[in-house]
């Protein structure tokens, strides 16, 4: 996992850029968010993000984009700003799911699941 990454808000946001990026299969993608189910985002808009998503089906970036806007807006959320997440993001697949594990295991440890 990239050192520059400090705090749980910082990786959250990373993880889920990396989880736009498009450069995961649509099934690492899937298997990926699923694995993060019972995990209680600490950045309100990391959720929202999550839940749009879980819902897209699609895999290149840009529709993958146009796919979490729209749901962002169905969930409620139209204000939030989501071209954060949609960044150039270097992250293997390797390092995501080192983040996933990370963060389970952290959300774990500090009672963060449901």
């Amino acid at each position: 996992m990239p050192k520059e990454l400090r705090t749980a808000e910082e990786i959250e946001r990373q993880l889920l850029a990396a989880l736009c990026a498009g450069s995961l299969t649509l099934a690492e993608r899937r298997g990926f968010l699923h694995r993060l189910d019972r995990y209680r985002w600490l950045g309100p808009d990391h959720r929202v993000i999550y839940l749009a998503l879980r819902r897209s089906r699609q895999i290149h970036k840009a529709e993958l984009q146009h796919d979490v806007i729209a749901e962002v807006t169905r969930l409620g959320f139209p204000d939030i700003d989501i071209t954060r997440f949609f960044v150039l993001c270097r992250l293997s697949k390797n390092d995501v799911a080192t983040i996933v594990d990370t963060l389970l295991s952290a959300g774990t440890e500090a009672g963060n699941t449901k």
